[in-house]
């Protein structure tokens, strides 16, 4: 019997370590099964994460514009919206006279006052990168000359805005208090004429031509690069196979990896259309489909060629013209074409991308904005 209790006692030393190993790789699974489902509710929740820490980023520039500007808007002629970041000048007889592109004194001395402190704001560490476009834009009234068409009155109109909102970029790159900051601006600040494209409205819904005749300050911001990281990641832009080489168009050959504005000195705002965003991303990491549309206000015509470059002014990509958009000459009655649509390819970068449409006119291009804030303008 000795023997036999001795032998049990052995056999429960050889056990109880075992069921310690069973023990311990039971709780060893657990902690992996619950990383796991960190992990994936980590990543289900972070489009929401990074939606919520744009939408307060934003709110945090507006808030600082506002800060900033509001004890002299009121003086200055102006109203700032937080909501579309766009400071709103609209004492139109102190901006310019009648049929006048010039500024006039009253106005340079309120940009010389406004700017300076407005660029303050936007050049600070926590909103320079999150901001894609400073837009400067002019809006005028239906208002041209006696007996005018709607269609004379529209283009007329938009010459003009397009000279003026060219005037005020003019202006403000010129004052002492930009010059630091002058490289940037060249980047991001663009003049846009859009006639009477956005009218402004009494309650009854007619016209208010004096306030429709206005020039804005219009920040646009950069959703579209943690965004479309998100959306390329969930699925919603389709990924087809990897090519050895993406197909750019055969006359951009001589253009890609070079600065865009040696190759086009010349920078117009007369044109319409869109980067309307990415068609594909192409597996490997080596780039994507971009589509949009494009007009040339000056040569009446449709865009044939377009480039991409990054926020550096370095080309990236190459789009042909002639696709069917329908769609804009139905919206836009003075675009006489149902062939301004583009695609094209753009090589892989972290960097915000832009459109830029070639234009008849020599060495003269136009960029064309995203048409939404997640637009497709980084890859």
């Amino acid at each position: 019997m000795s023997r036999l209790g001795l032998r049990l006692h052995a056999d429960e030393e050889h056990w109880i370590p075992l069921s310690d190993l069973m023990t311990g790789l039971m709780f060893l699974f657990l902690l992996i099964a619950l990383a796991y489902m960190v992990a994936v509710e980590h990543q289900k929740n972070q489009p929401k994460d990074v939606a919520a820490a744009y939408v307060r980023a934003r709110a945090q520039l507006a808030s600082a514009i506002d800060r900033e500007l509001a004890p002299d808007l009121a003086r200055w002629g102006a109203q700032f919206d937080p909501d579309t970041l766009s400071v709103r000048f609209t004492n139109k007889e102190a901006m310019f006279a009648t049929g006048s592109a010039e500024l006039q004194p009253r106005f340079k001395a309120v940009l010389d006052r406004f700017f300076p402190r407005y660029l303050h704001v936007l050049v600070q560490p926590q909103y320079r990168d999150l901001i894609s476009e400073v837009r400067i834009e002019g809006y005028t009234s239906t208002l041209w000359k006696p007996g005018a068409s709607l269609d004379e009155s529209y283009i007329g109109n938009m010459a003009l805005s397009q000279d003026r909102t060219r005037s005020v970029l003019a202006y403000v790159l010129s004052l002492p208090a930009t010059q630091p900051q002058r490289d940037w601006l060249m980047n991001v600040l663009t003049a846009n004429g859009l006639s009477f494209s956005h009218l402004i409205r009494r309650a009854d819904g007619s016209e208010d031509a004096a306030a429709s005749q206005r020039v804005e300050f219009r920040v646009r911001t950069n959703s579209s690069a943690p965004l479309g990281r998100i959306l390329a990641s969930e699925n919603l832009v389709p990924t087809v196979a990897a090519t050895p080489s993406l197909p750019y168009p055969a006359w951009s050959a001589q253009t890609m990896g070079k600065p865009l504005h040696s190759l086009y000195p010349a920078v117009t705002t007369n044109c319409l259309g869109y980067l309307d965003g990415v068609v594909a991303k192409y597996s490997g990491g080596r780039g994507a489909q971009l589509r949009g549309w494009g007009w040339d206000t000056a040569a009446n015509a449709a865009v044939d060629r377009v480039l991409f470059a990054d926020n550096r002014g370095i080309v990236l990509g190459a789009a042909d013209g002639g696709s069917p958009r329908p769609d804009v000459p139905q919206t836009l009655p003075q675009v006489r074409s149902d062939a301004t649509g583009w695609q094209g390819y753009v090589g892989i970068t972290s960097r915000p991308v832009q459109a830029w449409g070639i234009m008849r006119a020599p060495a003269t291009v136009c960029r064309f904005p995203p048409a939404s804030a997640t637009g497709g303008e980084t890859m």
